[in-house]
């Protein structure tokens, strides 16, 4: 399977662009919403905490008003994402191309005893 497009790759068209001002605000209104309407919810049908309260809103909405393919383009790509957190980490970037053209990610050192592979999606 070939790996999926760098988000620089993915441009998005006019009308995709301007469907993200209705979902933006769609996530910005229930969000408020339920910062202001979240303390009368019964203590057992709310999250544990404000914060989680308001980001899980915000994420709900997103996920469900937005498609794979918008997600894919606003966010970063792999190579970008592991770069950022091995910066965040105070960790060496370590990257291996395997012979089908796939990246591999070292998370940790090389001469481990045991390494640990994992393989996400299909």
């Amino acid at each position: 399977m070939a790996p999926r497009p760098r988000s620089v790759d993915l441009k998005l068209g006019i009308f995709e662009r301007l469907r993200l001002v209705p979902i933006f605000a769609a996530v910005l209104g229930k969000t408020c919403w339920a910062a202001l309407t979240g303390r009368f919810k019964p203590k057992h049908k709310r999250p544990s905490s404000f914060a989680r309260l308001v980001g899980y809103t915000a994420i709900r909405t997103l996920v469900s008003k937005n498609s794979s393919r918008t997600e894919q383009a606003l966010a970063p790509g792999t190579d970008e994402q592991y770069l950022t957190w091995c910066k965040h980490a105070d960790v060496q970037p370590a990257t291996e191309s395997l012979k089908d053209g796939t990246t591999a990610y070292w998370v940790g050192s090389r001469d481990a005893e045991y390494v640990c592979i994992y393989f996400h999606g299909k």
